[in-house]
């Protein structure tokens, strides 16, 4: 059975694609200015179900028991850093 709770959500009937911007960093003390002036912040892939949304953030989680209150890998990411989101039409489900 469906948790009434999670449904309630329009946007997790189906999963979507998430293209997000995560940061990227330099774990030596030290770098040169010139490989610095070269870092960007990565691109991500992450799918999941929409667990939330409000202004600021989505929350999705890309495993959910359907049986029980249950979700794994979740993830929280900041709208600002969210460059598309894409609807993914799962096949058999």
């Amino acid at each position: 059975m469906t948790n009434d709770r999670f449904k309630s959500n329009d946007s997790c009937d189906d999963p979507k694609l998430f293209k997000w911007l995560d940061i990227t960093s330099q774990s030596e003390p030290w770098m040169s200015l010139d490989d610095a002036l070269e870092m960007k912040p990565a691109v991500m892939m992450s799918v999941g179900w929409i667990v939330k949304e409000t202004p600021e953030y989505i929350t999705i989680a890309s495993t959910y028991d359907t049986d029980e209150e249950l979700v794994g890998d979740v993830n929280c990411i900041p709208r600002k850093t969210i460059m598309e989101i894409i609807p993914v039409r799962p096949v058999n489900i």
